[in-house]
């Protein structure tokens, strides 16, 4: 997930390991209610090791900006996890590399993806909450048994027309692993929340209107 780099292009998806609970991906959300401008930053590691970054959908009415954040609400109920599955392949494109190699593409992981969403603050936001999702991801290869669980923090803020979304990322507790990268953060919402309020006003003094 690090290197994502910057962009202005939206990239709607739909389905398993796209959007939560199964469902749209925020690109596409955004793009359902009419969104006119985007862009998101690269990927940066935080101080506490996690992986973060913002991005900003504008929209040319407040109705609109209310539209995204009512559909993200509604698609962020799956708190006991969606299970599907995912082939080691080419990371993108409804596949995941978490091998090192090519002997394991194929190999099909089994993936239980929870979501839920809760209030939040904001600063002077508009409108404000956050979702919580885990990935927890497993696989029997070559008769070992593999696992790790990826979770990630998104803060939605509405600031008139403008939609921001702070997200942190973060994966820990793997098993049957070796000589792969082993992550060991998990993310949570006062860390988050913390690093939110410093960069906010950063983001939004920058615009001229919202």
């Amino acid at each position: 997930m690090l290197g994502k780099p910057v962009t202005t292009s939206l990239d709607p998806q739909t389905g398993e390991g796209f959007g939560n609970c199964g469902e749209r991906n925020l690109d596409l959300r955004a793009v359902e209610n009419n969104v006119v401008a985007y862009a998101a930053s690269a990927d940066y590691l935080t101080t506490e090791g996690g992986i973060a970054g913002v991005s900003l959908y504008s929209f040319g009415t407040e109705e609109d900006a209310k539209g995204l954040l009512a559909l993200t609400v509604s698609q962020s109920n799956c708190p006991d996890g969606v299970e599907y599955e995912m082939e080691e392949g080419e990371d993108g494109d409804g596949q995941v590399d978490y091998f090192a190699g090519e002997s394991s593409i194929g190999a099909v992981w089994t993936v239980l993806d929870g979501v839920s969403v809760a209030s939040a603050a904001g600063g002077d936001a508009d409108e404000a909450f956050f979702v919580t999702r885990e990935l927890q991801s497993s696989i029997h290869f070559q008769d070992l048994d593999y696992g790790f669980l990826d979770s990630a923090i998104l803060i939605y803020e509405r600031h008139g027309r403008l939609v921001m979304v702070y997200r942190v990322w973060g994966r820990c507790c793997h098993y049957g692993f070796n000589n792969e990268y082993l992550g060991v953060y998990t993310p949570t919402f006062d860390e988050a929340s913390t690093s939110l309020e410093i960069l906010r006003p950063h983001v939004l003094n920058s615009l001229p209107d919202k």
